[in-house]
């Protein structure tokens, strides 16, 4: 049994904007005019390539599955820009753009599987991915003194990456036991490859992030319309990508980008939901989730200034940052004939945005604790015919003021305030 899939896709992303730190307004001078906008533009294409097979061996209960697959994709990323003093979307520029850079990713990865069931409710799975991957990024990154600021001989960077993964379930009519384990890796990124600043090195010996994931949990389910499931969960993350201000010998302090931790994050997961029929019209469903978790570095490097001059130390036992310690989702539906209607809830818990652990957010407001927040949904639609949907709702329900992220960069740089309240309607056509 052969299967060949292919994949591809060309498209940009392009923003005008304002990057001012939020302490300063955005409103325009003496002369009537903004300040010069930001214009960056970014161009993608990519295209995909797998070929698999599988494979049922005769007798005994055994399934293969082999296969490969190829990826070719490029950024061309135009930043720095400078546009014009309006307050309307344009792209003209006035001079030409500060980072102009061609970024190149190329993969090729073999990947094979075994599942085999045995005992008549056991299941085992097994398997591996090997995959070979390419990288490399030319152009300029800013300008000096109206001279040109090449990537020094380029940026070409290659490595072999290895993921293996096992599971094993045992199941009944009702009830579910399984465990799972399996490695992933989180690749070096363009923006990580390359210095932003003249100041700024990058290690030579930068690695991809990478760990191990482990999950083992009870799913049950029965023929009244109920069901839950219980995970346990641990994610461990080694050579976490950061940087850090080092005192080169005999030069000044620069900012050196290269693998600083490690982290670990473990926890509970719950999850339930309930239907029920209420005669032959009508229907009740409701849902619940949980999310309980410790998230915490194991060892992560940091910087510090005494009288002047950059000090390492180890921030081990700090907590993660944007990972909360608890979130939880509920959410409601009633279906009459045709009609429905229904409300969400959601609760985050407060999180940190960097690793210090800062409890005051500065002037810029760029790190800092992100507040716990909760926020209610709810919506209403019906089938208007065979062919024809309507729906509707209201979004943030009772305009709860919050933000999920702080930001130095794009979209920021500050907070990243949520909507707020909002509706919508939607008129769906099916034919």
């Amino acid at each position: 049994n052969l299967q060949l899939q292919a994949s591809g896709f060309a498209g940009g992303r392009h923003s005008v904007g304002f990057v001012a730190p939020v302490t300063t307004q955005d409103q325009p001078g003496s002369d009537g005019q903004y300040a010069y906008r930001q214009v960056d533009r970014d161009f993608y294409g990519h295209y995909t390539i797998d070929l698999r097979g599988k494979y049922q061996l005769r007798k005994v209960p055994v399934a293969l599955l082999a296969g490969i697959t190829h990826y070719k994709g490029n950024i061309y990323r135009k930043q720095l820009g400078k546009g014009d003093r309006g307050n309307n979307y344009s792209l003209e520029l006035l001079s030409p753009y500060g980072r102009d850079l061609d970024l190149f990713t190329g993969s090729v990865a073999a990947y094979f599987s075994a599942e085999i069931k045995f005992a008549r409710r056991w299941q085992a799975s097994a398997g591996v991915r090997q995959e070979q991957i390419s990288s490399s990024a030319f152009g300029r990154t800013g300008f000096v003194a109206g001279s040109e600021v090449l990537l020094k001989d380029n940026v070409r960077r290659g490595r072999s990456v290895t993921l293996p993964f096992a599971g094993v379930s045992y199941a009944t009519a009702q009830w579910k036991f399984f465990g799972n384990l399996s490695g992933f890796y989180r690749p070096v990124l363009y923006s990580e490859l390359i210095p932003l600043q003249a100041i700024d090195t990058v290690s030579p010996d930068l690695r991809d992030a990478g760990g191990y994931q482990a999950e083992a949990g009870v799913a049950y389910k029965n023929a009244s319309g109920f069901s839950f499931q219980v995970t346990l969960f641990n994610l461990n993350y080694q050579n976490k990508i950061g940087s850090y201000q080092y005192a080169a010998p005999g030069g000044p302090v620069r900012q050196l980008k290269t693998n600083i931790g490690a982290s670990n994050a473990y926890g509970l997961e719950v999850g339930t939901d309930y239907t029920s029929k209420w005669g032959s019209h009508s229907q009740f469903s409701a849902f619940a989730a949980a999310t309980l978790m410790k998230a915490y570095y194991l060892d992560y490097t940091i910087s510090r200034t005494v009288y002047g001059i950059p000090v390492l130390e180890n921030n081990r036992g700090k907590k993660l940052e944007n990972a909360p310690a608890a979130i939880a989702r509920l959410g409601m539906e009633y279906r009459y004939h045709r009609i429905r209607a229904g409300v969400q809830m959601a609760y985050t818990e407060k999180a940190f945005s960097d690793a210090v652990n800062t409890l005051q957010a500065p002037a810029n407001a760029q790190i800092g604790i992100i507040p716990a927040y909760a926020v209610t949904d709810v919506f209403a639609g019906s089938n208007l015919g065979k062919f024809v949907e309507l729906d509707a709702g209201i979004s943030n329900v009772f305009n709860r003021q919050y933000f999920t992220r702080r930001s130095s960069g794009y979209p920021g740089p500050g907070i990243i305030p949520a909507d707020p309240r909002n509706f919508f309607v939607r008129l769906k056509v099916n034919w």
